[in-house]
């Protein structure tokens, strides 16, 4: 398993946008206790969001949506 943390930062109209990414991912092992570790952050993180986006789509994002990044995006 490895967590990935890093930093997103877009540039729009001179205006400097950045996003903080935590990525986990299991590299071999038992998928049902990586989901199992995943619902417990959810339960102790709520504020976490999982989501299935690659750091480039999170930079377009922050380019194309002023706003913010939520979970419609």
């Amino acid at each position: 398993m490895a967590l990935d943390r890093s930093k997103i930062v877009a540039d729009v109209d001179g205006e400097t946008r950045h996003a903080e990414i935590s990525e986990l991912e299991l590299k071999s092992g038992d998928m049902s206790a990586f989901s199992n570790l995943s619902a417990e952050l959810r339960g102790a993180f709520p504020e976490f969001t999982p989501e299935d986006l690659s750091k480039a789509e999170h930079g377009y994002l922050l380019r194309t949506h002023p706003e913010g990044i939520d979970e419609e995006a």
